[in-house]
């Protein structure tokens, strides 16, 4: 059975180049698009379904969002090619999710389904993979309060203040004061928790492309 990888951002920091490149990793089966960013109608909170349907569930991860000129800025639909969008059968989807969903499932669990199911869906065989990965937002602020959230291995893929900050400011204009403080608190999360947790490696986007190799070797 595949295990769970997440690349992990805090966004802008250039995550997808990650994903793409690890996207081509025969090892892994690798969910499309940028997901699981929002919970109920917030960002940065604690996904808890406990008592939820599977049904509600499932339409939470699947939850798109947008810019106010239409464009898909994160859900699984994000990249999808041509292709994708005619392979993909979401009401197939949702109904082997909730076929193999467990009772009071934790968030991991909720993950494994539904990129699993996704990927039978597609009629993908995964049993081969080691992983099945993704990539979205900072779950460690959000989620490693969950004891299962240490079985998660994670890639946080981070980039240095300034070049964050020229990153997002290419997409609209931020307070940078109050987007520093917003980087500051993310990032010394981050590396509180990589401290105490061996399925955790980061990568420094200028390392990246400075030794692409390398840093791919270490993953």
């Amino acid at each position: 059975m595949p295990n769970l990888l997440a690349i992990n951002t805090i966004g802008y920091t250039g995550a997808e180049i990650l994903a793409e490149e690890m996207s081509k990793f025969p090892e892994l089966a690798f969910l499309p698009g940028q997901n699981f960013v929002q919970y109920k109608t917030r960002f940065y909170r604690p996904h808890i379904y406990k008592d939820w349907q599977p049904e509600s569930i499932f339409n939470s991860l699947s939850s798109h969002q947008f810019t106010k000129s239409g464009r898909v800025w994160a859900g699984l639909t994000k990249h999808f090619t041509s292709e994708e969008k005619s392979r993909y059968d979401q009401s197939l989807h949702k109904k082997l999710f909730c076929k193999n969903l467990n009772s009071n499932p934790s968030f991991l669990d909720c993950l494994f389904q539904y990129s699993k199911s996704y990927f039978l869906a597609i009629g993908e065989e995964i049993d081969s993979s080691r992983y099945l990965a993704f990539w979205g937002h900072n779950w460690v602020l959000s989620d490693s309060q969950d004891p299962e959230f240490a079985n998660l291995s994670i890639i946080s893929f981070e980039a240095p203040v300034d070049i964050w900050i020229s990153m997002i400011s290419q997409h609209m204009t931020w307070n940078c004061i109050e987007a520093i403080k917003f980087w500051l608190i993310n990032s010394l999360f981050v590396k509180s928790y990589s401290k105490n947790n061996t399925k955790f490696i980061s990568v420094n986007i200028k390392d990246y492309f400075l030794n692409k190799d390398k840093q791919i070797n270490r993953i």
